[in-house]
Protein backbone atom coordinates (compact mmCIF):
# COMPACT_ATOMS: atom_id res chain seq x y z
CA UNK A 1 0.00 0.00 0.00
CA UNK A 2 1.77 3.44 -1.03
CA UNK A 3 1.56 6.17 0.89
CA UNK A 4 0.94 10.21 -0.17
CA UNK A 5 3.52 13.27 0.04
CA UNK A 6 2.35 16.10 2.06
CA UNK A 7 2.35 19.42 -1.25
CA UNK A 8 2.00 17.22 -4.21
CA UNK A 9 0.62 14.21 -3.04
CA UNK A 10 3.80 11.96 -4.85
CA UNK A 11 2.95 8.17 -4.70
CA UNK A 12 6.01 6.91 -1.84
CA UNK A 13 6.28 2.88 -1.50
CA UNK A 14 6.10 0.89 1.68
CA UNK A 15 7.97 -2.11 2.73
CA UNK A 16 4.40 -4.11 1.46
CA UNK A 17 4.30 -2.61 -1.84
CA UNK A 18 4.83 -4.82 -5.11
CA UNK A 19 8.63 -3.61 -6.12
CA UNK A 20 6.93 -4.27 -9.70
CA UNK A 21 3.77 -2.80 -9.43
CA UNK A 22 4.92 0.57 -7.89
CA UNK A 23 7.73 1.18 -10.20
CA UNK A 24 5.14 0.72 -13.22
CA UNK A 25 2.26 2.78 -11.47
CA UNK A 26 2.87 4.59 -9.01
CA UNK A 27 6.04 6.12 -9.68
CA UNK A 28 5.19 6.45 -13.41
CA UNK A 29 2.50 8.81 -11.78
CA UNK A 30 4.36 10.46 -9.64
CA UNK A 31 7.18 11.20 -12.11
CA UNK A 32 4.30 12.73 -14.43
CA UNK A 33 3.44 15.23 -11.53
CA UNK A 34 6.81 16.39 -11.21
CA UNK A 35 7.26 16.88 -14.97
CA UNK A 36 4.30 18.79 -15.31
CA UNK A 37 5.36 21.68 -13.34
CA UNK A 38 8.05 22.06 -15.46
CA UNK A 39 5.96 22.83 -18.54
CA UNK A 40 7.18 26.04 -20.08
CA UNK A 41 3.42 27.62 -20.16
CA UNK A 42 1.63 25.44 -17.94
CA UNK A 43 3.64 24.71 -15.26
CA UNK A 44 4.08 25.88 -11.77
CA UNK A 45 4.31 29.77 -10.26
CA UNK A 46 5.98 31.16 -7.50
CA UNK A 47 3.18 32.30 -5.51
CA UNK A 48 3.64 30.76 -2.13
CA UNK A 49 0.44 29.45 -1.70
CA UNK A 50 -1.04 25.85 -1.90
CA UNK A 51 0.97 24.07 -3.97
CA UNK A 52 2.76 26.67 -5.63
CA UNK A 53 6.48 27.36 -5.33
CA UNK A 54 7.19 29.84 -3.00
CA UNK A 55 7.97 33.32 -3.78
CA UNK A 56 11.26 34.64 -5.31
CA UNK A 57 13.36 37.35 -3.99
CA UNK A 58 14.20 40.12 -6.34
CA UNK A 59 17.79 39.51 -5.65
CA UNK A 60 17.35 36.26 -7.04
CA UNK A 61 15.86 37.10 -10.20
CA UNK A 62 17.95 37.59 -13.50
CA UNK A 63 17.98 40.12 -15.81
CA UNK A 64 14.69 39.67 -18.20
CA UNK A 65 12.81 36.97 -16.30
CA UNK A 66 10.45 38.63 -14.88
CA UNK A 67 7.20 39.52 -16.82
CA UNK A 68 4.03 40.89 -16.69
CA UNK A 69 2.13 43.32 -14.15
CA UNK A 70 2.90 42.13 -10.85
CA UNK A 71 5.83 42.57 -9.36
CA UNK A 72 6.53 42.79 -5.18
CA UNK A 73 6.43 45.82 -3.31
CA UNK A 74 9.98 45.14 -1.90
CA UNK A 75 11.07 46.05 -5.79
CA UNK A 76 13.63 49.16 -4.54
CA UNK A 77 16.48 48.88 -7.06
CA UNK A 78 16.79 48.13 -10.89
CA UNK A 79 20.28 47.64 -12.33
CA UNK A 80 21.99 47.07 -15.70
CA UNK A 81 19.40 45.35 -18.05
CA UNK A 82 16.24 45.15 -15.56
CA UNK A 83 13.03 46.05 -17.32
CA UNK A 84 10.04 47.05 -15.23
CA UNK A 85 6.74 46.44 -16.59
CA UNK A 86 3.36 47.56 -15.84
CA UNK A 87 4.62 48.55 -12.35
CA UNK A 88 3.27 51.77 -10.54
CA UNK A 89 6.27 53.10 -8.38
CA UNK A 90 5.01 55.51 -5.20
CA UNK A 91 7.34 58.10 -4.46
CA UNK A 92 10.17 56.70 -6.51
CA UNK A 93 13.70 58.31 -5.67
CA UNK A 94 15.67 57.22 -9.45
CA UNK A 95 19.57 56.99 -9.10
CA UNK A 96 21.04 57.35 -12.58
CA UNK A 97 19.14 57.17 -16.26
CA UNK A 98 16.15 55.38 -16.77
CA UNK A 99 14.75 55.56 -20.45
CA UNK A 100 11.35 54.64 -22.32
CA UNK A 101 8.26 55.19 -22.49
CA UNK A 102 5.87 55.62 -19.91
CA UNK A 103 7.63 57.61 -17.75
CA UNK A 104 6.49 61.18 -17.36
CA UNK A 105 5.05 60.66 -14.11
CA UNK A 106 8.44 59.66 -13.43
CA UNK A 107 10.43 61.84 -14.59
CA UNK A 108 8.04 65.28 -15.12
CA UNK A 109 9.44 68.93 -13.28
CA UNK A 110 7.01 70.85 -13.60
CA UNK A 111 7.38 73.77 -11.55
CA UNK A 112 4.99 76.71 -10.84
CA UNK A 113 6.68 80.02 -10.17
CA UNK A 114 3.88 82.58 -8.55
CA UNK A 115 3.99 85.99 -8.90
CA UNK A 116 5.63 86.66 -5.47
CA UNK A 117 8.64 84.67 -6.61
CA UNK A 118 9.91 86.51 -9.53
CA UNK A 119 12.96 89.53 -9.17
CA UNK A 120 11.68 92.82 -10.94
CA UNK A 121 14.15 95.28 -12.09
CA UNK A 122 15.31 98.52 -11.32
CA UNK A 123 13.11 100.29 -14.26
CA UNK A 124 9.84 99.18 -16.33
CA UNK A 125 8.53 96.11 -14.30
CA UNK A 126 5.30 95.38 -13.02
CA UNK A 127 3.64 96.35 -9.52
CA UNK A 128 3.57 93.45 -6.87
CA UNK A 129 1.15 94.49 -4.91
CA UNK A 130 -2.02 92.36 -3.02
CA UNK A 131 -5.79 91.92 -4.83
CA UNK A 132 -7.98 92.73 -2.56
CA UNK A 133 -11.19 92.86 -4.70
CA UNK A 134 -11.85 89.67 -4.46
CA UNK A 135 -14.68 88.54 -1.68
CA UNK A 136 -13.23 85.39 -0.85
CA UNK A 137 -9.96 85.46 -1.79
CA UNK A 138 -8.84 88.95 -0.13
CA UNK A 139 -5.12 88.77 -0.44
CA UNK A 140 -3.86 87.24 -3.71
CA UNK A 141 -0.32 88.30 -4.49
CA UNK A 142 -0.05 89.22 -7.88
CA UNK A 143 2.16 91.05 -10.39
CA UNK A 144 0.32 94.14 -12.67
CA UNK A 145 1.30 94.76 -16.12
CA UNK A 146 0.93 98.06 -17.42
CA UNK A 147 -1.57 98.61 -20.53
CA UNK A 148 1.05 100.87 -22.36
CA UNK A 149 4.31 100.34 -21.35
CA UNK A 150 6.45 96.92 -21.86
CA UNK A 151 7.26 95.58 -18.53
CA UNK A 152 9.28 92.47 -17.01
CA UNK A 153 10.19 90.38 -14.15
CA UNK A 154 12.83 87.48 -14.20
CA UNK A 155 13.66 83.94 -12.48
CA UNK A 156 15.88 81.32 -12.30
CA UNK A 157 15.27 77.54 -12.24
CA UNK A 158 17.87 74.31 -12.18
CA UNK A 159 16.90 71.73 -13.98
CA UNK A 160 17.11 68.38 -12.04
CA UNK A 161 20.10 65.80 -13.48
CA UNK A 162 17.53 63.40 -14.78
CA UNK A 163 15.10 65.43 -16.39
CA UNK A 164 15.18 65.10 -20.81
CA UNK A 165 14.65 68.02 -22.17
CA UNK A 166 12.85 67.70 -25.12
CA UNK A 167 9.69 70.56 -25.16
CA UNK A 168 9.23 73.43 -22.76
CA UNK A 169 5.84 75.43 -22.39
CA UNK A 170 5.55 78.45 -20.08
CA UNK A 171 1.61 78.27 -19.36
CA UNK A 172 1.16 82.47 -17.96
CA UNK A 173 -1.66 82.54 -15.73
CA UNK A 174 -3.59 85.89 -15.66
CA UNK A 175 -6.83 87.62 -15.30
CA UNK A 176 -8.58 90.83 -16.16
CA UNK A 177 -10.06 93.68 -13.10
CA UNK A 178 -12.72 94.72 -15.35
CA UNK A 179 -12.32 94.72 -18.55
CA UNK A 180 -13.86 91.51 -21.07
CA UNK A 181 -12.28 92.33 -24.58
CA UNK A 182 -9.05 92.77 -26.61
CA UNK A 183 -5.85 90.48 -26.25
CA UNK A 184 -2.51 90.71 -24.13
CA UNK A 185 0.57 89.41 -26.33
CA UNK A 186 2.94 87.83 -23.31
CA UNK A 187 6.52 86.93 -24.02
CA UNK A 188 9.02 84.74 -22.16
CA UNK A 189 12.98 85.28 -22.92
CA UNK A 190 15.08 81.95 -22.10
CA UNK A 191 18.31 80.72 -21.86
CA UNK A 192 19.66 77.82 -20.06
CA UNK A 193 23.15 77.93 -18.82
CA UNK A 194 25.73 74.85 -18.17
CA UNK A 195 29.01 75.35 -15.35
CA UNK A 196 31.42 77.17 -17.50
CA UNK A 197 29.34 79.21 -20.23
CA UNK A 198 28.47 82.45 -19.68
CA UNK A 199 25.14 84.06 -17.65
CA UNK A 200 25.32 87.18 -19.49
CA UNK A 201 23.79 86.08 -22.91
CA UNK A 202 21.06 87.00 -24.76
CA UNK A 203 18.17 84.53 -24.70
CA UNK A 204 15.45 83.06 -27.11
CA UNK A 205 12.08 84.98 -26.76
CA UNK A 206 8.98 83.13 -28.18
CA UNK A 207 5.45 84.97 -27.25
CA UNK A 208 1.43 84.05 -27.30
CA UNK A 209 -1.58 86.25 -27.42
CA UNK A 210 -4.39 85.77 -24.96
CA UNK A 211 -7.81 86.16 -25.39
CA UNK A 212 -9.40 88.25 -21.91
CA UNK A 213 -11.92 86.24 -21.09
CA UNK A 214 -15.37 87.38 -21.15
CA UNK A 215 -15.97 87.88 -17.50
CA UNK A 216 -13.96 89.89 -15.24
CA UNK A 217 -11.50 87.96 -12.49
CA UNK A 218 -11.82 84.90 -13.83
CA UNK A 219 -8.23 83.16 -14.59
CA UNK A 220 -6.64 82.94 -17.99
CA UNK A 221 -3.91 80.52 -19.20
CA UNK A 222 -2.12 81.89 -22.43
CA UNK A 223 0.44 79.02 -23.17
CA UNK A 224 3.99 79.47 -24.78
CA UNK A 225 5.87 77.10 -26.75
CA UNK A 226 9.25 77.91 -26.00
CA UNK A 227 12.46 77.21 -28.72
CA UNK A 228 14.29 74.71 -27.05
CA UNK A 229 18.15 75.46 -28.57
CA UNK A 230 21.19 74.26 -26.59
CA UNK A 231 18.90 72.62 -23.18
CA UNK A 232 20.50 69.71 -20.93
CA UNK A 233 19.40 67.98 -17.80
CA UNK A 234 21.65 69.43 -14.64
CA UNK A 235 21.85 73.01 -16.34
CA UNK A 236 20.56 76.80 -15.27
CA UNK A 237 17.57 77.72 -16.45
CA UNK A 238 17.03 81.83 -16.85
CA UNK A 239 13.53 83.37 -17.87
CA UNK A 240 12.22 86.73 -18.11
CA UNK A 241 8.55 87.04 -18.62
CA UNK A 242 7.12 90.41 -20.09
CA UNK A 243 3.80 91.94 -21.32
CA UNK A 244 4.45 93.27 -24.66
CA UNK A 245 2.30 95.82 -24.95
CA UNK A 246 3.86 97.51 -27.80
CA UNK A 247 3.06 94.52 -29.91
CA UNK A 248 0.34 95.24 -32.59
CA UNK A 249 -1.42 92.46 -31.21
CA UNK A 250 -1.64 93.67 -27.44
CA UNK A 251 -5.65 95.37 -27.47
CA UNK A 252 -5.90 94.81 -24.06
CA UNK A 253 -6.91 98.23 -22.64
CA UNK A 254 -6.33 97.48 -19.00
CA UNK A 255 -3.36 96.23 -16.90
CA UNK A 256 -2.98 92.30 -16.69
CA UNK A 257 -2.71 90.64 -13.36
CA UNK A 258 -0.53 87.82 -13.05
CA UNK A 259 -0.67 84.90 -10.71
CA UNK A 260 1.99 82.83 -11.85
CA UNK A 261 3.49 80.66 -14.45
CA UNK A 262 4.16 77.03 -14.77
CA UNK A 263 7.17 75.91 -16.49
CA UNK A 264 6.29 72.63 -17.47
CA UNK A 265 9.13 69.75 -19.36
CA UNK A 266 8.69 67.28 -21.44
Amino acid sequence: MTQSTTILSLLKALGSDNARDYLKTSLAASLDIVDALFHTTTGHTHTGAGTNAPKIPVGSLANGAATGAALGSDVTTLTGAQVLTNKTLTDPVLNGTVTGTGLASIRSFNPFIPAAAWELPATNFPQSEKYTSLTNWPAVRVLRFDAATAEACYVSVRLPANTPVAAISGKVLWFSNSATTGAVVWKITHLSRADDEALDTAGTANTATATAPGTAKQLDTASIALTVTDYAAGEHMLLKLERDAAAGGDTFAEDAYLVGVQVEFS
